[in-house]
């Protein structure tokens, strides 16, 4: 740990001046920083800068909740001017984003106003509001089209709130028809029909590859569940899933995976035969998960049914929704390896079924370290293990119930439903407001009873005398060291050390509990 934090330190001095998380922790809270720091990428061109306007109340909102000192208020939707708190000295979203626009040297003139005027349009005062609009209007009609005109007028006709948004939505068009590069366009364009759920707007742009080629994976899929396309849907989880993956990503949870693969395996063993059902079962694990999201899909988008409600709305959906949901596909995986393993012991069964959740997980995960930098820490002690532990007792159970249909069905019965309760209420105490706050330490005490669960089952079914050729708690010990030596460094690409060191240990404190319970479970073991 001692030696990453050295590397980490040299990565983060060589790349902490990159990316917009990187550009907000550089400026120490300080808007006037944040414009020194941009104006080193003059590379900028009107696209980039587009985007940074669009996202500058959110900037400064980020600035505020840093609670640094003196930071303006000026142009913050719902915040008025206060002279007496806010320097002279300070600049507003709208200077800044005016100085951004003014030092971006791949900007050309016709590009350069219109920028200033959706600046303007969306941060001015009524008066300029009203006139930089206007002047977006009429550049919006001009024949032929000039480049980003309609889609600089359709992000302020968005701001403006209209009920259905359908001149936005003429004029994003507009801007697609006319320009094959128009990728932000067309990503409004859907987004504005979907939330509508114009299902006639979306047909007549389904095959239109001005759209088709320019939609992200996630657009596509939304398209695909008002449409009813089940195909298309299928297709397009399969490149959500790869889109938002990566080698290192990908790597990483596998990485956290094979630890647990290494812990649990040697209770049943590494022959050949073993090794090929464990690659298989982590396969079969990691194409679930791409299944799951095809129904979260159908039961979010066309069923309807998701967590906003009350409570019990919540409790249930947690439990009907992800806890059935997620068991049951990963069971349905694991079915295709139940002829394999009709006559084999049933610890080697425990451990497949268990692999089918492990690769669940994998999966899995890479989608949740796109918004943490440091969730492969704390995850692989709690969802590594939780999909390992519980899919590996229902599996074991199902085999069980094949095996002797007549006198195990209850059991079968029985376990599922634990199994389906128990996930959704652990993901209830770590999801719910209500519960998340005062009461998220019972998701610590159901993972600490999946653990003892599991590894006491797995000790009773191992081969009695056996000895295990490497010790659970030295691999859980230097295997976590591993990864999280992997993890600090990972994240401190971009960001600045102090900042990374911060938010490691932040997490390292938070699952120090998780940590224990399994370090108490291995020292005998």
């Amino acid at each position: 740990m001692v030696v990453s934090c050295a590397i980490s330190w040299m990565v983060s001095a060589l790349t902490a001046t990159r990316g917009m998380q990187s550009l907000l922790l550089a400026a120490d809270g300080d808007p006037k920083k944040l414009v020194d720091v941009i104006k080193q990428k003059k590379d900028l061109d009107a696209v980039e800068v587009a985007k940074w306007i669009r996202q500058a109340d959110q900037i400064m909102m980020l600035l505020l909740m840093q609670e640094m000192r003196d930071l303006p208020t000026e142009g913050l939707p719902g915040v008025p001017p206060d002279p007496e708190e806010v320097p002279a000295s300070q600049k507003s979203p709208l200077e800044i984003l005016e100085e951004l626009i003014a030092e971006a040297e791949k900007v050309n003139v016709s590009e350069r106003m219109l920028l200033l005027n959706l600046a303007r349009a969306l941060y001015a005062d009524e008066s300029g509001s009203t006139e930089a609009s206007q002047n977006l209007r009429q550049s919006s009609a001009m024949e032929p089209p000039v480049r980003f005109a309609n889609e600089f007028y359709a992000d302020v006709l968005l701001e403006s709130g209209q009920d259905d948004h359908s001149e936005a939505l003429k004029h994003y068009r507009r801007e697609a028809e006319f320009f094959d590069d128009a990728l932000y366009a067309c990503q409004q364009a859907v987004k504005i029909m979907v939330v509508n759920k114009n299902r006639e707007g979306l047909k007549e742009i389904a095959d239109d590859p001005r759209y088709r080629n320019n939609l992200s994976a996630h657009s596509r899929m939304e398209m695909a569940a008002i449409l009813r396309d089940w195909t298309e849907l299928a297709r397009a989880v399969f490149r959500f899933d790869h889109e938002r993956s990566s080698p290192g990503r990908f790597l990483l949870s596998l990485f956290a995976g094979t630890i647990w693969l290494i812990i649990v395996g040697q209770f049943a063993g590494f022959g050949r035969r073993r090794l090929i059902l464990y690659g298989a079962a982590l396969i079969l694990g990691i194409l679930s998960a791409s299944a799951t999201l095809y129904a979260v899909v159908i039961q979010q988008n066309i069923r309807g049914f998701t967590q906003e409600g009350d409570l019990w709305h919540q409790l249930t959906y947690c439990i009907a929704g992800i806890g059935l949901r997620e068991e049951t596909i990963k069971l349905l995986f694991f079915v295709p390896l139940i002829p394999f393993l009709r006559r084999r012991q049933d610890i080697e069964v425990l451990v497949v079924a268990g692999f089918v959740g492990l690769g669940f997980a994998v999966q899995e995960n890479v989608g949740y370290y796109l918004g943490e930098s440091f969730s492969p820490w704390p995850r692989f002690f709690t969802a590594n293990f939780f999909h390992l532990a519980v899919t590996g007792i229902l599996g074991l159970a199902l085999v069980q119930f094949v095996r002797w249909p007549r006198t195990r069905w209850e059991e079968l019965l029985a376990t599922f439903i634990a199994v389906v309760v128990v996930h959704g209420l652990y993901d209830a105490f770590l999801m719910i407001p209500e519960l998340m706050v005062e009461y998220s330490f019972f998701a610590l005490l159901i993972l600490a009873l999946i653990a003892y669960r599991f590894f006491d089952q797995a000790e009773h079914l191992a081969h009695p005398g056996r000895g295990r050729t490497l010790s659970p708690l030295g691999v859980f010990v230097l295997g976590a060291a591993l990864l999280g030596g992997v993890v600090m460094i990972s994240s401190c690409w971009g960001l600045p050390f102090r900042f990374a060191l911060i938010g490691f240990l932040s997490k390292g404190l938070s699952i120090f509990p998780v940590i224990f319970i399994f370090i108490n479970r291995f020292r005998d073991a």
